[in-house]
């Protein structure tokens, strides 16, 4: 019946505004005429990117934060119409003023409507980024040939978007939703003798949406009503907007109404169309607007052109200051290594802002080198939904937004992958409504790989005595370009001599055999060691060791295969006996291996010195040795009674594989949901081997015992992971569930070990979406072919009511869903008991029945591929929707 009575109003309300007529020529007086609004059918109350829009909508103009001008011009027949307007921000609000000039006193066809002089200043506020408001005072004098008045009058108007529900850049959505309203002609008319006052008593409101969005197309769509109440009219509008490449586009409206507005046998046809141009020149932005609309004027018809110009000025704020830098030496190119080494992990980037703007989003972009946005990292002041707190907010100053001084990357792209080795670029951005400053560019290179190469020698000897023979090592660096160090150390690790080379080191080396001062070095065993390090901090070690200097005309030295071994890994040891001079011959040789502790340990000797000899790692009962530190010294008779001797060598037994020494993980229950607590997982492990640790892994398994996550280190026995819970994919972690954490290590000789460390639990993930936030959990486990839930899964379902508790103001949808196997109804009405289930367990754990809802999707909305029994497993599942109300 309430339905009834309201149809039979607006019947009458529609039928009653046919007795009333606009005299000809007046009805463009009645409607918005702004340099844009004939193309849709003369709308634009949510069209918040035109300045002079704010003449339709006072809220409008407060989505220009720079210097505006805007200007249009028609010719109706002999009957000018001229409108001109400006916009200028100010701290948080903006103010704008504009002015309309119509009319020909000697036209025929005006004779009736003489001149229109009206002045428009309006303030506008951005209270949050959805939501805009805003108040005009108008002025307006009419005349003809023998009669002129005057009309002062207030408006007032608002525009709110919506939350995007349906956001793509690849076709068809449902973004960028607004609603706007306004009020206009409260004050006094002008009034015609014998005719209606202008400016109406009017409300318009309005609906916009952009329903298709790809990078070449877009598409918006717009309805509005006009009512005016003194004098009584209304009338319908309706217009598409499609925008190419983002710089044209053409517009088409439709225009329906009573009196002579949307008519087509008098006044203002119903259709309109018109196309646009936005262009950039320099940082001043232009937009050329052209509308065209049929018009009809005591019998006479007319195609009406509208043109109308915009031009945005660039932002003159000479307070605004802004400047990004990297690292500590404050570069705008820089490189980092983030290999968990915990040096040069996080690239710092140092922010020096001053500005007198109120800063309402800030971004920090950086780029792949096929300008990919690779990385956002941003902060924004929150928008608002709930419209009573919106209206409160109106006259509160508004608040900058605070902007860091220091901000780190992890080298972690958005999705949570691991980005490659490369060359990235970023900048930082300020972000005003249609207001951008940005800082200089800076170049970034992402290397985690150490600086290598390889060094060879021509001998492992030489003997510096001014003979002319050998008196210099050969040294044949094949490194790369890097920064080297060149160091000659003794055995008691003491630096003898060092030289540095950047970026271009030599072919070749040559060492004389003397110290940093130019002093002669006393005969023994020396290490080369080049130590290098790159622009990303990452260092590497490359080691030639006992290298023998002797000033004797007869010796002897020993060239290893290796120098550290593993005899669980490797069979034997070679080991090369060399004497000096080179046509030397042997008559007698034993070579002998000594414990740490100095006892024999084998004994190897014979007469012809053998080209070599092979230890098995025995001892002299063919037991095998024990891991550690062994010595090797050969002692020669030569066939001329000489004596050779070599210095003492060492070698390294190393048959067991890296030991754990400790480990602690932090931030369990794992919680990595952007919430403040328990974001980051901190793994801290230390290894120890004889020889050094070379390869490390930290394995991540999931509920399906699959690798999940993988942390790869080299040559490190001590480590720190910060994990942010995401796959190398970018996949998150699972709510509720549990990760195996394994260790897989690897020393220097190849000895291995694999282990369990730990159990990693998550607790209840809380992820923002645009509807709210969203639960989801895979681990409500239920009866087999039943809904009934186990009762290991009632510890689940006590934490998500925990966690519902801490969201009061939000109502709740319980999704359930399943995977495949089965009928679509068969599913769809299990699905929906499940959810019940965990409906009536929640209620018994304190949540209110009627925050909830319980829904059954079936197998509808798959999140993984139902032909592998892991994506069934994550098929099958509860969402948990929190949406206010």
């Amino acid at each position: 019946m309430k339905k009834f009575y309201f149809f039979i109003i607006l019947f009458l309300l529609v039928i009653t505004g046919k007795f009333y007529s606009l005299p000809e020529g007046t009805e463009f007086l009645y409607i918005p005429v702004t340099i844009e609004s004939p193309a849709t059918g003369y709308s634009g109350v949510c069209k918040e990117n035109i300045s002079a829009n704010f003449l339709i909508n006072p809220s409008l103009s407060a989505y220009n934060q720079t210097l505006t001008f805007f200007a249009g011009y028609a010719y109706i027949f002999d009957f000018p119409y001229f409108q001109s307007g400006i916009s200028i921000p100010f701290y948080d609000l903006i103010f704008s003023l504009a002015t309309k000039i119509a009319g020909n006193y000697n036209s025929y066809n005006w004779k009736d409507t003489g001149s229109y002089y009206n002045v428009t200043a309006g303030i506008s506020k951005k209270v949050v980024n959805n939501f805009l408001v805003g108040i005009n005072i108008s002025f307006i004098n009419i005349q003809t040939s023998n009669f002129s008045d005057v009309a002062y009058n207030i408006g007032a108007g608002f525009l709110y978007r919506f939350p995007d529900v349906f956001s793509s850049e690849k076709g068809f959505c449902f973004q960028n939703t607004k609603f706007g309203l306004s009020i206009d002609g409260i004050g006094k008319q002008a009034i015609y003798p014998d005719r209606e006052g202008i400016p109406p008593l009017l409300l318009r409101t309005g609906f916009e949406t952009t329903f298709f969005n790809t990078p070449f197309l877009s598409g918006i769509f717009n309805i509005e009503l006009n009512y005016n109440f003194f004098p009584y009219e209304y009338f319908f509008s309706t217009g598409l907007d499609l925008k190419i490449l983002k710089h044209f586009g053409i517009k088409a409206g439709y225009l329906y109404g009573n009196k002579l507005i949307g008519n087509q046998n008098m006044g203002f046809y119903p259709f309109n169309f018109g196309c646009y141009l936005n262009s950039d020149i320099g940082n001043t932005k232009l937009s050329i607007f052209y509308s065209a609309s049929w018009y009809k004027l005591r019998n006479v018809s007319d195609l009406i052109h509208y043109i109308g110009l915009e031009v945005k000025l660039p932002d003159f704020d000479t307070n605004t200051y802004l400047s990004m830098r990297m690292g500590e030496e404050r570069k705008t190119n820089y490189s980092f290594s983030p290999n968990f080494d915990r040096e040069c992990d996080f690239l710092p980037f140092y922010l020096n802002v001053k500005t007198s703007r109120i800063v309402q989003h800030w971004e920090l972009l950086i780029f792949d080198r096929k300008g990919n946005v690779v990385r956002k990292i941003s902060d924004k002041n929150d928008e608002e939904y709930d419209i009573f707190k919106l209206f409160s907010k109106i006259f509160e100053r508004k608040e900058s937004l605070p902007i860091p001084s220091r901000i780190e990357w992890d080298g972690i792209s958005d999705s949570g992958s691991v980005l490659p080795e490369g060359n990235y670029f970023a900048y930082f951005c300020l972000i005003n409504g249609n207001l951008t400053n940005y800082s200089e560019t800076n170049y970034i290179g992402l290397d985690i790989t150490p600086p290598g190469g390889e060094i060879h020698l021509k001998d492992l000897y030489f003997s510096p005595n001014g003979d002319g023979i050998k008196d210099e090592l050969y040294i044949y660096p094949g490194l790369s370009s890097d920064k080297w160090t060149l160091q000659i150390v003794d055995k008691e690790g003491k630096i003898l001599l060092s030289s540095n080379f950047c970026c271009n080191i030599p072919k070749e080396i040559r060492w004389n055999g003397k110290d940093e001062k130019g002093n002669p070095l006393p005969e023994g065993l020396y290490d080369l060691v080049f130590l290098g390090e790159d622009e990303a901090k990452n260092k590497s070690i490359f080691y030639v060791k006992d290298i023998l200097l002797s000033l004797k005309k007869y010796g002897a030295y020993l060239v290893f295969n290796k120098k550290e071994i593993s005899f669980s890994k490797d069979s034997y040891l070679s080991i090369k006996p060399v004497v000096f001079p080179e046509n030397s011959i042997s008559k007698k040789y034993r070579l002998t291996i000594y414990s740490e502790k100095g006892e024999v340990v084998k004994t190897f000797e014979g007469n012809s010195l053998p080209y070599e000899i092979l230890w098995g790692g025995e001892d002299k009962n063919n037991k095998k040795v024990k891991d550690g530190k062994y010595n090797f010294l050969l002692e020669v008779i030569l066939e001329n009674e000489e004596r050779a001797k070599s210095e003492l060598y060492s070698i390294i037994v190393d048959s067991s594989p890296p030991e754990i020494l400790d480990w602690k993980v932090e931030g369990v229950p794992f919680s990595p949901d952007d919430d403040g607590e328990n974001d980051l997982l901190k793994i801290n492990l230390k290894l120890k081997d004889k020889t050094g640790v070379s390869k490390l892994k930290v394995l991540i398994f999931d509920p399906d015992k699959r690798i999940f996550k993988t942390f790869a280190f080299e040559n490190k026995d001590s480590i720190e992971i910060l994990w942010n819970g995401r796959s190398s994919d970018g996949e998150l972690v699972e709510s509720a569930a549990e990760y195996n954490c394994i260790v897989y290590s690897q020393d220097k000789v190849g000895n291995e070990i694999e282990k369990p460390l730990c159990f990693i639990p998550t607790d209840v993930l809380v992820e923002k979406i645009d509807l709210g936030y969203r639960i989801r959990i895979n681990n409500i486990e239920f009866e087999f072919d039943r809904y009934d839930i186990l009762p290991k899964s009632l510890p689940i379902i006590k934490r998500i009511s925990e966690i519902l508790k801490k969201y009061p103001d939000y109502e709740i949808e319980i999704h359930g869903h399943t995977d495949n196997k089965g009928s679509e109804n068969y599913n769809l009405n299990l699905s929906k008991k499940r959810a019940e289930s965990v409906f009536k367990e929640l209620v018994k754990e304190g949540i209110p029945a009627k925050r909830m809802k319980a829904k059954g999707f079936g197998f509808k909305y798959p999140i993984k591929d139902n032909s592998t029994e892991e994506g069934r497993r994550k098929n099958r599942r509860v969402e948990f929707i929190l949406k206010k109300p």
